[in-house]
This record gives C-alpha cells, sequence and structure tokens, in this order.
C-alpha cells in the first residue's frame, strides 16, 4: 500500500502588510484605551465617608492621656485628655 499524498490549502495567506495594519491599529487602540480609559474612572465619592482630621499634639498642646471620648448630634468628635 503506497502512502497517500497529502496536500494543504490555506484559505488566506498573510502577507506582511496586513499583518502591520493590523498591529498599527491594535497598538492604535492600546494607546487610546491608556490614554483615555483613566479619565473617565473616578476615585469613590466622598459622600459616605468619614472626614478625618488628624492633629499632633503639638499643635494644641495634647497631653499624653485621653479621658473620655463624645460625639454630639451634629457629628463633632469631642475629646477629653490631660
Amino acid at each position: 500500500m503506497l502512502p497517500q499524498q497529502v496536500e494543504f490549502h490555506y484559505l488566506h495567506e498573510p502577507n506582511i502588510l496586513s499583518c502591520v495594519k493590523s498591529a498599527i491599529k491594535n497598538l492604535f487602540l492600546f494607546i487610546l484605551m491608556v490614554c483615555f480609559l483613566p479619565s473617565a474612572t473616578k476615585a469613590q465619592d466622598p459622600i459616605g465617608v468619614p472626614q478625618v482630621t488628624s492633629y499632633r499634639g503639638l499643635d494644641y498642646g495634647a497631653g499624653t492621656q485621653n479621658w473620655g471620648i463624645a460625639q454630639d448630634h451634629n457629628g463633632i468628635m469631642y475629646i477629653a485628655n490631660n
């Protein structure tokens, strides 16, 4: 029995010009995404996030020990220290 000869038929043989065009198109889309996608997204909206301000002890002459912490109906914190 003789081995059968196999023929390969290519549907589309890519040429170098179409490969370069495709690479340039993909690079252009990638650059657009890198440049404009970060500007379309934004950080978390500050609504609902508590505003925290930290003060050094030297700023207001604080003592070394806190005795009590309270919060009023407006959400303002009061801290009692030495």
